[in-house]
This record gives structure tokens, sequence and C-alpha cells, in this order.
């Protein structure tokens, strides 16, 4: 039997400087660099959706009046920004070969490529020997993520100052209404039940060694679980271009 803990938003944001040459300009293939970012696959994560906007410096500008061109070699493609940013970029391989110039009505250095991440999380005990278990490092998904943004931005910050922004994990308390609930720490032959200082809630630290233990967590019964993590402050990460 399959049971879902929690779906729950969380997300994270990566800001780009559009700052090559007059006027801004960036190529597809950096842009893409984020909209392209694929997080489903870590433990965790359910699902995921990517937003692209963008915005000037200058608060005299509003996004209306910024007009943004695709410039390909058959031409120009415009590309189509809402009141507060948000655009699509068209993907095909054809794009993708050629690589062209994204090109503003803007001047240089004054434009902010945002991409915003939702992700959402869903956490599924499997059956085991008798006992319903999870993984450590399914509760804290983001730990995985940011690495995975790292390298996004170290990319993107030979061309572009990159700053991202998301929350760090701090901890999670695993929730069950049922008062014979228990939950505990499995590694290998050796359990230790988690801390609980209410009844049917289970304190699960966020710990960097623990993350590459990544020991089982036993949790009884199968049903009826909620997640809530709880985040520090958010680390905001700034890369500038290479000389």
């Amino acid at each position: 039997m399959k049971t879902y803990i929690l779906i729950l938003a969380i997300s994270c944001v990566l800001s780009v400087s559009a700052c090559a040459e007059p006027p801004a300009r960036m190529r597809y293939a950096v842009a893409l660099k984020a909209a392209d970012l694929m997080l489903t696959d870590i433990g965790g994560i359910k699902s995921q959706s990517i937003s692209l906007t963008t915005r000037s410096r200058f608060p005299d500008v509003k996004p209306t009046d910024i007009r943004i061109t695709l410039q390909t070699k058959d031409g120009g493609i415009p590309i189509s920004l809402d009141a507060d940013g948000k655009f699509t970029l068209p993907v095909t391989d054809a794009l993708r070969k050629e690589n062209p110039w994204i090109i503003a009505n803007q001047p240089k250095g004054s434009l902010i490529l945002k991409a915003s991440v939702n992700l959402y999380m869903r956490v599924s005990p499997e059956l085991h020997n008798g006992v319903w278990r999870l993984r450590y490092s399914s509760l804290f998904p983001l730990h995985t993520v940011m690495k995975r943004v790292d390298s996004v931005t170290d990319a993107i910050a030979r061309d572009h100052e990159v700053k991202s922004r998301f929350p760090v994990p701090k901890g999670a308390t695993l929730s069950c209404n049922d008062e014979l609930a228990s939950a505990k720490f499995v590694i290998g032959d050796d359990e230790r039940e988690l801390s609980s200082p209410t009844n049917g809630d289970f304190l699960v630290p966020f710990n960097a060694d623990l993350m590459a233990l990544d020991p089982w967590i036993a949790v009884q019964p199968a049903r009826g679980w909620t997640l809530t993590p709880e985040f520090g402050p958010s680390k905001t990460d700034i890369k500038k271009a290479e000389p």
C-alpha cells in the first residue's frame, strides 16, 4: 500500500543579470539552463514548475515597457510578457542548436531574469519485512536541490552575475493522530526512537552527517502521517561572471 505523507510547495529563486553588451541580451542557452532545471528525480520531490520573469532595475520601467525578441537566423521571434513580466521561452531542437541571442529593448545591465521553481514534496513509505519505512533524505530534498542549483549558477556565472535564494532545511516534524504511533531511526541493527515532545509529534533534526548516512525511519501506522518541515533563514549565493 502506498501512503502519501505530504504534498508541500517550496520555492527557490534564481536571478540573472542580462549584462553582456548593449542592448541587454543573453544567449538562449543561458536562459535554458534555468528553464531546464530538473529536480523530480530527487527523492521526496513529487513535481515541479518553473516560471520565468524579467524586470528592470529602474523603478520607472514597467514590465509592459519591456520588449524581448529571439534574434534567430530566420528573423526575430517576439516573446510576449504579461503585466508581471512573466514569459515562456519556445523550446525546439533547432533553437537549441542555433543558440540565438535573446535581445531586449532595454540598456545593458538593466534587466534581471528570475527563474522561480515551485517544488511539491511527496514522501511515500515502503513496506519492508512488515515495517513501513522511508529514507531520511526524502524528508530534506532541498539539500540535494541546493547542490543542483549551485551547478546551474556556476555555469551561468561564466557570462552573467547570478544570485540564487532558497530556504535552508532546519528540521521536520512527523505527526500522526494515532495514539499508538511511533517513529524511529533504523541504522543497521541499531534502532533509536525519535524525540517526541508532544504526543503524536516526532522531531527529525536536519544533519549533514545523517544526510550522508541516509538511514531509514520506521513509522507505525502506515497511514495518517503529515510532515511539517522547518526552515532557517534563506540562503543567498551571488556569483559573478568570470573576467
